[in-house]
């Protein structure tokens, strides 16, 4: 009896620490997020004044993406810049993808993933983004040997943002 009483004080104490922790966390996690976004906004086009929301997941209900949004200078569109999460194999891969509107991409930024350090983490380096950006699709991305799982992953993602932007832009 004692034992049970014991293991259900431990239990509750640990889920009041783990929810406060997230608490406190969570707003300085989105606000670097935001950060990020920020930054990758502004790298891949650095002319832009302006962006808004073309679709969320709910909307476009489309394996890997999680919002389309569609970057302005004035009334013109520069591009797109796909939110996308995809299955790792330590756990999801949030990215930023972005694509001109001449079909080339402009940024490719992780935002977070929980990969396997030195193996899988290649994704977030700029060896591995220097295989996407100024490429025009995705057919010629290659995955990395010794981290093929998360590579090629995100190159399924990629592809399928791009698909997206064919139908987006159909005469390119």
């Amino acid at each position: 009896m004692y034992l049970g009483f014991f293991l259900s004080l431990v239990t509750t104490a640990s889920a009041v620490i783990l929810a406060t922790v997230s608490e406190i966390t969570s707003p300085i996690i989105q606000e670097a997020q935001a950060a990020g976004f920020s930054e990758a906004l502004e790298r891949s086009f650095p002319t832009a004044t302006g962006s808004r929301i073309l679709a969320t997941a709910d909307e476009i209900q489309e394996l890997y993406i999680l919002e389309i949004l569609e970057v302005l200078e004035g009334e013109d569109t520069l591009g797109y810049i796909y939110t996308k999460s995809v299955p790792g194999l330590g756990g999801p891969i949030l990215f930023l993808l972005g694509i001109g509107v001449d079909g080339i991409f402009t940024s490719f930024d992780v935002v977070s993933h929980s990969e396997t350090p030195g193996i899988g983490d290649v994704i977030e380096q700029p060896v591995w983004s220097e295989r996407i950006v100024d490429t025009p699709g995705h057919d010629d991305i290659e995955a990395i040997t010794g981290a093929t799982g998360s590579t090629e992953a995100v190159i399924r993602a990629i592809g399928s943002g791009y698909e997206n932007f064919r139908v987006r832009r159909p005469n390119q």
